[in-house]
C-alpha cells in the first residue's frame, strides 16, 4: 500500500500532493504502532477490498483536511488484512 501511495506520488499529477503526504503519514504511523505486527504469523491470501478505497483516498481532493475520514478508512483497511490473514500451518 505505502509503496503504491509513494509511487502514485511520483507521476507528474500528484507531484507534492498534501492528499498523498497525508494518507502516507497516517499509514505509516498506524504501521510505527504495530497496527499489524510485523511477525505475525500470517499469510494474506487476496488483496482486500479496501485496498482501492485507500489509493482513491490518496487521490481524493482535499482529503488532506478530513484526518478522521483518513483515519477511519485506515482502520477498515487494517481490519480488512487482518480479518483475510490465514494462519500459516507449519509441518
Amino acid at each position: 500500500m505505502i509503496g503504491v501511495i509513494l509511487d502514485d506520488l511520483a507521476q507528474p499529477p500528484s507531484y507534492s500532493s498534501q492528499n498523498h503526504l497525508a494518507v502516507l503519514d497516517a499509514l505509516l504511523t498506524k504501521l510505527n504502532n504495530n497496527a499489524i505486527p510485523a511477525n505475525l504469523n500470517t499469510i494474506l491470501t487476496e488483496f482486500p477490498s479496501s485496498f482501492q478505497n485507500i489509493i482513491n483516498l490518496s487521490r481524493t481532493p482535499n482529503i488532506a483536511y478530513d484526518p478522521e475520514k483518513i483515519q477511519q478508512n485506515i482502520n477498515y483497511f487494517i481490519q480488512d488484512i487482518l480479518g483475510q490473514s490465514k494462519m500459516k500451518r507449519t509441518p
